[in-house]
């Protein structure tokens, strides 16, 4: 056979330029006379197996030629003897989608995954598996994200190609199964499992996957360490089902189509997300189940908790035993001997000693849970030994020694200018803060800045927390 190159002309297409090569075949522009370019596929590699293969993937997308999300088929060439001449078939030119993912926001990608997730069940409706998913066979077409490289589909009618201990997948995106039993194996499940793969390698921009079942908490693995600012648990929970090791236990490709939009729909809606997001607070807190109250004495654990409440940016509010609020982003013993540090900006700190921390719920209505830091009274530092009646705003010069706030105003203390270390504090004594969710009706009621919590005692507090949960 001769050389391909351009200007070499297969049917009624010449050859313009290669835009793609694998192990078996080349992928070329061409053209039909002065009409626009198409993608023609040339089978170079003609062993048995390879021959197959090429030949079973034009038939398959014969059998889909309407099929959405899969680029159509428009015309093909099966020789009699390959070794005499090429096989090849022509399809429309695409765009391969990992130059278009760098752009794309994740919920774009989400997106696209809905497209491939509802293809991929039509295809498992008819008993069709694709088993060679990963990135680099999705293509754009139409602006719609679609599935291409069908060289080792699988389906009913098809004749046993695959031999015994033959791998058969993607080794990123592979099955466990599809390893060790690819001929014996349900195709599906093993789709899941590489669309999964697939779909955590576009989200964070990997180009190599992770080996066994996905882990939210891994440092390297987890998406929170590539997706920060998302809710991600839905996705977790989707990722960790569709990587388990056996295929019986991963979803449908109509569920994965289902929890994606399912995943969508919460981050755009922020309240629900909040909602999600303050209930997961106490399951993590509390993993064998939610009580109706909880209570916390030591100051280290009362600071691991505060930390749980703190993790998600924006999800809570922290009322002041005075007045107005912050949102509580860290907590962390201080410097000053038996207190504790509530982080509420990069620069500005509440230091106090707590009596303890309680735990309220609301059974059935996690929106009305909050924590209740209920403080002892310390001594001002600024005025010796008198006891602090409500709170000093003072500035701490470095960890543990204070002045003046007038200290932070003028930036120095001592005749020096005040160091990075440096930092506004309030030190409080007595009372109590609380804290709600963001999105809790307590919260959006703008009248609960009076500090209201602060004159009732903690039976009077919860009696009206539960009050107004029930009538709410």
């Amino acid at each position: 056979m001769s050389k391909i190159a351009p200007g070499k002309v297969f049917g009624k297409w010449k050859l313009l330029e290669k835009i793609g090569e694998g192990g078996n075949g080349q992928v070329w522009k061409a053209s039909a006379g002065e009409g626009e370019p198409h993608a023609l596929k040339i089978l170079i590699q003609t062993k048995d197996e390879s021959y197959k293969r090429f030949c079973r993937e034009i038939e398959i997308l014969q059998k889909l030629e309407h099929t959405a999300g899969i680029v159509p088929l428009l015309d093909s060439f099966i020789p009699p003897d390959p070794q005499l001449e090429r096989p090849w078939y022509v399809m429309p030119l695409a765009k391969p989608y990992l130059d278009d993912i760098a752009r794309k926001r994740p919920y774009e990608i989400a997106s696209d995954f809905e497209s491939l997730a509802s293809t991929l069940q039509g295809l498992h409706v008819i008993d069709i598996s694709h088993r060679d998913i990963k990135p680099a066979n999705f293509l754009i077409y139409e602006g719609r994200v679609c599935l291409s490289d069908f060289g080792l589909v699988k389906f009913p009618e098809a004749e046993g190609i695959t031999p015994p201990r033959r791998d058969v997948g993607a080794k990123y995106t592979m099955a466990p199964e599809m390893r060790r039993f690819a001929k014996d194996s349900d195709g599906k499940p093993a789709d899941i499992y590489s669309l999964a793969k697939s779909l955590w390698m576009t989200l964070t921009g990997e180009i190599f996957g992770f080996e066994g079942q996905y882990d939210p908490k891994s440092k390297v693995v987890g998406l929170s360490n590539y997706l920060s600012s998302y809710y991600l648990t839905p996705l977790d929970d989707l990722l960790i089902r569709c990587t388990d090791h056996h295929p019986g236990n991963r979803p449908s490709a109509d569920h994965f189509l289902g929890a994606l939009q399912e995943w969508v729909r919460i981050n755009n809606d922020s309240d629900g997300r909040n909602f999600n997001e303050w209930r997961e607070v106490s399951e993590k807190i509390f993993p064998l189940g939610q009580p109706s109250m909880a209570q916390w004495l030591d100051k280290r654990q009362i600071c691991n908790i505060l930390k749980i409440t703190a993790a998600s940016k924006g999800l809570n509010y922290m009322f002041y035993p005075t007045l107005g609020g912050m949102t509580l982003l860290d907590a962390d013993l201080a410097p000053e001997l038996g207190m504790i540090q509530l982080k509420v900006s990069e620069k500005a700190y509440e230091i106090c000693c707590p009596e303890r921390l309680l735990f309220e719920s609301y059974p059935g209505k996690p929106e009305w849970n909050y924590f209740r830091l209920e403080l002892k009274k310390v001594n001002s530092v600024m005025k010796e030994a008198l006891v602090l009646e409500s709170h000093e705003e003072i500035t701490e010069v470095e960890p543990g020694v204070y002045a003046s706030l007038d200290a932070w105003f003028e930036n120095e203390f001592n005749d020096e200018p005040l160091t990075d270390a440096a930092r506004r504090v309030t030190r409080h004594s007595g009372g109590s803060f609380v804290i709600f969710s963001t999105s809790s009706p307590y919260n959006r009621d703008p009248s609960t800045d009076d500090g209201r919590h602060n004159t009732m005692s903690t039976e009077e507090f919860r009696t009206y927390i539960h009050d107004n949960a029930e009538s709410f």
